[in-house]
């Protein structure tokens, strides 16, 4: 078990094997019950983090297949908000991730100052052990209020995630076009929806040349969604009309 570094037992493997105060003790430090919950949660393995809860409920969001990470163990808020891969294990949310960024830093900043000092000089792994065999009491309820504050932000980003993927579901131009096309109606080759085919040569090709007639069945056509990162589908505008396929080289550009 403890040859997989990303193993959620491994941390509280190490505590139990390290020296430092009893847990028993320890987390009686911590004053708030909610801070109290916050620590031992994030030492059971209850944060979600991709290691191991591998994105389940946001699988939408994941970046295609890289060739040097498993992508459902990223870090969501590091690939969404910065297109950054990270593998999203405890170390990385802790330490390095910026969703909780003003939190570490007023953690640093309230911690006594012999212990914050140390925590400059070794790596991010080698930073919570550290701290969880430490008896001064000061330090465990700094860490109480550190972890629920981090478990917060986690669980509104988890329900940000999960919207979002869902959303990208029901939207997404491939599930649209699967969906329209099993309903026995036309999708053309450029991504319009039409409510039946098109009565001559595709319209998308004559461009502003097209007349009104001609585009009388289109529902629907591909755009591109700056939240979701996606090509989705919208209901269809001649003004603002672009082929799916010079669409898919701007998200590529994008690198969405």
């Amino acid at each position: 078990m403890l040859e997989n570094p990303f193993s959620k037992a491994t941390t509280l493997y190490q505590k139990l094997h390290a020296p430092g105060p009893p847990m028993s003790l320890a987390l009686n430090w911590i004053g708030p019950l909610a801070n109290r919950g916050a620590v031992t949660s994030m030492l059971a393995g209850d944060w979600f983090l991709g290691t191991y809860a591998r994105n389940y409920y946001a699988k939408n969001l994941l970046p295609k297949q890289t060739h040097f990470m498993d992508v459902q163990q990223t870090c969501l808020y590091c690939w969404r908000f910065l297109q950054q891969l990270h593998i999203e294990d405890l170390s990385h949310v802790l330490w390095d991730c910026p969703a909780a960024q003003l939190a570490r830093e007023d953690f640093i900043l309230r911690l006594p100052l012999e212990l914050a000092e140390s925590l400059a000089s070794i790596q991010s792994s080698e930073r919570l052990p550290h701290i969880l065999a430490t008896t001064d009491t000061e330090a465990w309820e700094c860490l109480g209020t550190f972890a629920a504050r981090v478990r917060q932000r986690r669980r509104k980003h988890r329900q940000l995630f999960q919207q979002q993927s869902e959303r990208l579901d029901k939207t997404c131009l491939e599930n649209a076009r699967a969906k329209w096309r099993a309903a026995g109606r036309k999708v053309c080759r450029h991504g319009v929806f039409f409510a039946s085919a098109p009565s001559r040569t595709c319209p998308c090709m004559a461009g502003d040349n097209a007349d009104a007639a001609a585009w009388q069945a289109a529902r629907f056509m591909p755009a591109l969604d700056e939240e979701l990162r996606a090509i989705v589908v919208r209901r269809f505008d001649v003004t603002s009309f672009t082929r799916v396929g010079c669409l898919q080289a701007e998200s590529r550009r994008r690198g969405w």
